[in-house]
């Protein structure tokens, strides 16, 4: 049913299967509720990167580990999802992991409840 509307079909990990797609061709990707499950992160946004053409944005959607609720509720925080969330991120690390990239953060924001609100999202731009 893909292939013949003009689309593909490609089993891989995400950090292999991002290397197959063509460069500077995609001008969004989405990523929500995903990047705190990725072992490569690192690896992962620098082939989003790449994939995406000038001007293209990543949104990005994680738990936010600095945030209150995680900080009064420890260990008992709903985002700790052991071993399924491998990473986790602040606002601060989000934002450095995005423009070692080479990418710019060109909007930010809290889900939910602020100021407690335990997810955010990113919005970046090549």
């Amino acid at each position: 049913m893909v292939e013949p509307r003009g689309g593909s079909i490609m089993h891989d990990n995400a950090l292999n299967g991002i290397q197959k797609l063509p460069e500077n061709h995609f001008a969004g990707v989405l990523m929500s509720a995903f990047l705190e499950h990725e072992v490569e992160p690192n690896g992962l946004l620098q082939g989003v990167a790449k994939v995406l053409q000038p001007g293209g944005v990543v949104i990005i959607k994680v738990p936010n580990y600095g945030s209150w609720n995680r900080k009064i509720r420890a260990e008992k925080w709903c985002g700790f999802r052991l071993p399924d969330h491998v990473n986790y991120f602040t606002p601060e690390n989000l934002e450095a992991l995005i423009v070692r990239q080479g990418m710019k953060v060109v909007q930010f924001g809290l889900a939910d409840r602020q100021p407690t609100s335990d997810n955010m999202w990113i919005v970046a731009a090549k």
